[in-house]
């Protein structure tokens, strides 16, 4: 277990900006990276020798209010079958059911013995809960215990990450007795991942808002290559706080509702016209 450590989100910062400046180092030949959309928040990233699943391993036929993954693709990605075949790394950024399976992430992993699972505290304990067999697949897993706005940098399989925990978007609902209201997703681990694939830089916030944590990037000044925002993000603030600080070549906005799609994708393109945006299961776009 990677636990919370001394690291402040300043100290963040500047591991951030020096992993960046490093990377700025590189050669400008840069390697391209396929981004394959399989729903929600959840992508496939595929560079010339690395594979990344992130937050792809989930299903609920309940789920009503975004896409989810299809059976067949779902039984894909347990099987390791093609595109899902040889991932190096499973990113999980919270443990709700519209990011995360425990059965289907612990399925993979029992199949990819080389496959490791980046995740919060809470994923692990839900993996305990409903996975019998956890030792076969225990030291696949580095779980990720974060207070909030703390840190950790790790690298696994190869992969450089910079791990921050960010509060949830909330979600305010009233208590029926005392009529007070109190953030739902309060209590949940949010990680934001900053995953070094070759020598390109990807942001994927989960469902943490920019515009909430606005202090965690004003200090530093860093190109990212691809940032995977919420579709909701899209406030003044958040902008500002892309362009002027995390600078990324392209934005893909994710987590789209199933209802008033269209309504949204308009909002965004209005906001942000090179914003890029998938819209079909195993849609594939290369940057």
């Amino acid at each position: 277990m990677i636990r919370n450590t001394n690291y402040s989100i300043f100290t963040f910062l500047i591991l951030f900006f020096t992993f960046s400046a490093a990377c700025s180092g590189e050669s400008k030949d840069q390697s391209e990276m396929k981004v394959t959309y399989i729903a929600n928040t959840g992508f496939l990233v595929t560079s010339d020798t690395q594979k990344i699943l992130i937050d792809a391993l989930f299903y609920n036929p309940q789920i009503n209010y975004c896409d989810i993954p299809s059976e067949e693709i779902l039984f894909k990605m347990e099987k390791t079958q093609f595109p899902f075949d040889n991932v190096d790394l499973l990113l999980v950024t919270h443990r709700h059911v519209d990011h995360f399976n425990a059965i289907s992430v612990a399925k993979h992993l029992k199949t990819n013995e080389t496959c490791k699972l980046v995740c919060p505290h809470q994923v692990v304990q839900k993996i305990m809960d409903e996975y019998a067999c956890l030792d076969s697949i225990n030291h696949q897993i580095i779980d990720i215990a974060l207070e909030l706005y703390s840190t950790v940098v790790t690298t696994v399989n190869g992969i450089q990450l910079h791990v921050l925990r960010l509060p949830h978007i909330p979600f305010y609902i009233k208590d029926e007795t005392s009529g007070e209201e109190y953030g739902r997703h309060k209590d949940i681990e949010n990680l934001v991942y900053v995953i070094n694939v070759g020598n390109r830089k990807i942001l994927h916030v989960g469902d943490a808002l920019l515009c909430m944590s606005e202090k965690c990037f004003e200090t530093f000044h860093a190109n990212v290559d691809l940032a995977f925002i919420g579709h909701y993000d899209i406030t003044d603030k958040s902008i500002q706080i892309l362009s002027t600080f995390l600078k990324p070549e392209h934005i893909i906005y994710m987590h789209l509702p199933v209802d008033d799609r269209q309504q949204i994708i308009n909002s965004i393109k209005m906001k942000v016209p090179d914003g890029v945006i998938f819209e079909k299961t195993l849609e594939e776009r290369t940057f």
